[in-house]
């Protein structure tokens, strides 16, 4: 399949989600917001500053918002993008979905706002002479000699992902899984981020 090159080439070649894709592009045009393409997807900007884009797939289309995670959320809409990520946020769509334009609008124009705002999400960072490995992890680490030797093996920075990843959790519930998540790769010697490695495909 040829590249997309243009944001119309995008919506053209859409054949499952068209009329919900022209829907979503609809209201972001109503906006401020200029459109682009970046990554082969429709991307909406506020003076130069990524604030949301449309994505589709076999399964689902969405609207993603890239710093999402300041969004209110009042409807439960929102989810994270991907496990690895800690600002982006998406609004999947599915077969069975219909599209509240006016709730739609009223997510984006938060987003617009808060991008005016200069709202922009910081990993927080772990200070490397500080190296802290929380209590769960490090009790989890120790009932496991296989994820305790890995651990022991990684390099700091290796660690230091783990120990980002549960301490960003929002809820117990969260860490909680993350935390049994994370016990279950290093056992297996797999870094945070393993899916994306060549090593582990």
């Amino acid at each position: 399949m040829k590249s997309v090159k243009t944001v119309d080439d995008f919506y053209d070649r859409q054949s499952i989600w068209k009329d919900q894709l022209d829907q979503l592009r609809h209201i972001l045009q109503s906006t401020e917001l200029e459109e682009t393409l970046k990554w082969g997807m429709p991307t909406y900007c506020l003076n130069g500053k990524n604030v949301c884009g449309l994505g589709a797939f076999k399964q689902h289309y969405g609207i993603w918002f890239f710093q999402g995670v300041f969004l209110s959320d009042p409807n439960g809409k929102l989810s994270n993008a991907q496990e690895q990520t800690q600002a982006m946020r998406q609004w999947k769509f599915t077969a069975d979905d219909s599209i509240d334009e006016h709730l739609v609008r009223q997510y984006v124009l938060e987003a617009i706002e808060n991008q005016r705002k200069g709202l922009v999400h910081s990993p927080k960072k772990i200070d490397p002479k500080q190296h802290i490995i929380p209590e769960d992890l490090a009790k989890n680490l120790k009932e496991n000699p296989a994820a305790q030797k890995h651990f022991e093996d990684f390099a700091p920075s290796a660690q230091r992902e783990y120990v980002e990843w549960l301490t960003e959790a929002k809820t117990e519930a969260t860490r909680n899984k993350r935390l049994q998540t994370a016990i279950e790769w290093i056992s297996e010697g797999k870094p945070r981020n393993w899916k994306y490695m060549k090593k582990w495909k």
